[in-house]
């Protein structure tokens, strides 16, 4: 009876997709709806960081190259992680990590900060595998800068920094869907150090 009961707990979980950087010593699963996407055809990390990691599924109307004025149909959903290295951080920064945890409130905290956007959460600090980390969240349909405003391009957006040894790692999560986008937010990482965690463990949006 408990192994059945077991099996139908796995049956039901849902699947995961993973994506593993050796170097940043980084396993990331996330919802296998969002297939894999090349990191080059999403917008830049901010500064210095590199977007590492792209996924989704269907069309976010608000990315780079997005073809504007079409509408999506049924939910979209983005994920990008990008890596600012220590080349991206003055040593003085680095070695304090109050300074570090105000560095990552500003980055989460602009990165919100869009025409359009309404903030829901402002920049808020947990741990994740005992490693610093900030969030934050807003939501609207962000005025596009090009010259055709893309329809239905309302969203649900959250960003997430880590600071994880010399790196900060730099997560963009945005969906059309709260449920999906919370769904995303529940995706397991490990840095190397113990039992994943969710990267963000809360809830965000209705």
């Amino acid at each position: 009876m408990v192994a059945a009961l077991a099996l139908t707990v796995r049956a039901q979980s849902p699947a995961l997709r993973t994506w593993k950087d050796p170097a940043l010593h980084l396993t990331f699963s996330y919802p296998a709806e969002l297939h894999p996407r090349d990191p080059a055809s999403v917008g830049g990390g901010g500064g210095c960081a590199e977007v590492v990691m792209a996924a989704g599924l269907g069309n976010d109307p608000d990315q780079p190259g997005a073809s504007g004025g079409a509408a999506p149909s049924g939910s979209w959903a983005s994920v990008a992680l990008s890596d600012m290295g220590p080349g991206c951080i003055p040593p003085k920064v680095l070695n304090k990590p109050k300074v570090m945890d105000q560095m990552m409130y500003g980055l989460t905290g602009n990165a919100t900060q869009s025409l359009g956007l309404m903030p829901i959460e402002q920049p808020v600090g947990y741990l994740v595998q005992g490693h610093h980390a900030y969030v934050a969240s807003a939501q609207g349909e962000p005025i596009s800068q090009d010259v055709v405003q893309p329809a239905n391009g309302a969203e649900v957006l959250a960003i997430i920094a880590v600071h994880v040894n010399d790196h900060v790692l730099i997560w963009r999560l945005a969906s059309n869907d709260a449920n999906l986008l919370n769904r995303m937010l529940a995706s397991q990482v490990d840095f190397g150090t113990g039992t994943p965690q969710a990267l963000y463990p809360g809830h965000i949006g209705q």
